[in-house]
């Protein structure tokens, strides 16, 4: 199954490196000092771009990872589309030409070259962007002292890019938390108070319930509802007001509801309390953050996959109690999930095969106009669903550098340590689409998709 994603970005035709170098923040859509870029060419056309940081050295045990994860997602790439892949690579660093008398960063372009050359992976282009130039590798009338700046800053391209709104912001400032407006803030603590403590007991203290209004199973679908209008107004556009801010914390701060925000999240507001309607409601209720993953489960490739893996797992037919009622619900009480299932696993298993990115940026925004408004005792739930999000864009760096936030907060955070251990490697199937699992190989040093 190949994922054709919508890409909403104009055509730029580059004639010159200096037009390329001009383009390429449009193209990654941030800026980044002290990092490799990777753009894939199909053809004349750019695809997915890369961003990896720059070795502590130019040796090679430091380079070595960065050269296989090149190497690989070329040829993964080309795997996938079944069209031959052309690289172009752009090494930035604040290193400058003057200090070193040479171009920054040379024997580590040489030695890129010499491996895509070996591995017959095309290259488009490997240039450097120092602090006080550029030069292209490829072009043997480069001089040593590198080209001028100003050469990109000329270039036509640029001139046409600035027409399109401000330039892309830094990767450093990406996932910044806005200054805090003290009233709203203020008004979101209120509201926040506000909510009653959860209304159901702990799985193993449920006793045994008959059906009948307001008992557990009610009860439960009814905050499971609750949570999808949470999701449901945190997908709209509408600004999200002090009581919106307060619910979506609430839901944050709780790992069931944030589990059922991030599926309705991945699938739909609503699908979370449809399985709560045909699966045992205990299954949503204190499932474990993360265990032991030495038995994990597969990836789901579609919403019916993921029903028969869940159904496979124990979400159905049977619980603590004893066989289920004929709609698959157990009305005897809320027992535990069933054995050896996480949120860790339930991510894993669906993130992969997410493809609906471009609804990522907006709640971006929403999320970090929350977090501006939140208490500080309570953002770490926050920070870790919106770092989840930023990961699950394919941005890395920003999802680590948010969860840093949330465990200097509260250092124990189950849900932030989890996620620690998600995002530590880059979300590999957001680049590459359509691979069977058992043909990718996960790269070694940290990336950024763009």
């Amino acid at each position: 199954m190949t994922h054709t994603l919508h890409d909403p970005r104009p055509v730029v035709r580059c004639t010159t490196t200096a037009d390329f170098l001009a383009a390429l923040p449009r193209l990654t859509g941030f800026t980044a000092c002290n990092s490799i870029f990777v753009v894939c060419f199909s053809g004349s056309r750019s695809g997915q771009a890369v961003r990896i940081d720059l070795p502590e050295t130019e040796e090679p045990q430091d380079s070595r990872a960065i050269l296989d994860f090149i190497s690989e997602l070329a040829s993964d790439i080309e795997s996938s589309s079944g069209l031959p892949c052309a690289l172009a690579i752009v090494i930035s660093t604040d290193d400058t030409f003057s200090a070193l008398g040479d171009a920054p960063w040379r024997r580590l372009a040489r030695r890129i070259e010499r491996r895509l050359r070996r591995d017959r992976v095309a290259v488009r282009e490997l240039c450097v962007l120092a602090a006080d130039g550029w030069v292209s590798f490829l072009d043997p009338r480069a001089p040593r002292s590198g080209r001028p700046l100003s050469e990109i800053s000329a270039s036509p391209i640029a001139a046409d890019l600035e027409q399109l709104g401000p330039r892309p912001e830094p990767l450093a400032s990406l996932g910044a938390i806005p200054e805090v407006d003290a009233q709203r803030a203020a008004e979101v603590a209120a509201a926040f108070a506000g909510f009653a403590a959860p209304d159901f007991p702990a799985p193993e203290s449920d006793p045994p319930l008959s059906p009948g209004a307001g008992n557990l199973a009610h009860r439960a679908l009814a905050w499971m509802k609750d949570t999808a209008e949470v999701t449901r107004t945190l997908l709209g556009e509408e600004d999200l007001d002090a009581l919106c801010i307060a619910e979506l914390i609430r839901c944050t701060t709780d790992s069931d509801r944030w589990l059922v925000l991030a599926m309705g999240v991945l699938t739909r507001p609503d699908f979370p309390v449809e399985l709560g309607h045909e699966h045992p409601l205990g299954n949503f209720i204190g499932v474990p953050i993360d265990l032991d993953l030495d038995r994990g489960l597969g990836t789901a490739r579609s919403t019916q996959e993921l029903r028969e893996m869940t159904a496979a797992a124990g979400w159905a037919a049977t619980c603590a109690h004893g066989p289920v009622d004929t709609d698959g619900v157990c009305r005897r009480g809320m027992h535990s999930p069933p054995p050896g299932w996480s949120i860790y696993r339930l991510l894993a298993s669906i993130c992969p095969e997410f493809t609906e990115h471009a609804r990522l940026p907006p709640l971006q925004r929403r999320l970090l106009d929350a977090l501006s408004a939140c208490p500080r005792e309570h953002r770490p739930g926050l920070l870790a669903f919106s770092s989840w999000l930023w990961w699950l864009s394919g941005t890395q760096t920003v999802a680590q550098r948010q969860l840093d936030a949330a465990l200097e907060i509260d250092e124990a955070h189950e849900m932030s340590l989890m996620l620690r251990r998600l995002t530590d490697q880059p979300l590999y199937e957001r680049l590459i689409a359509g691979l069977p699992p058992s043909t990718r190989s996960l790269p070694h040093p940290a990336a950024d998709a763009a």
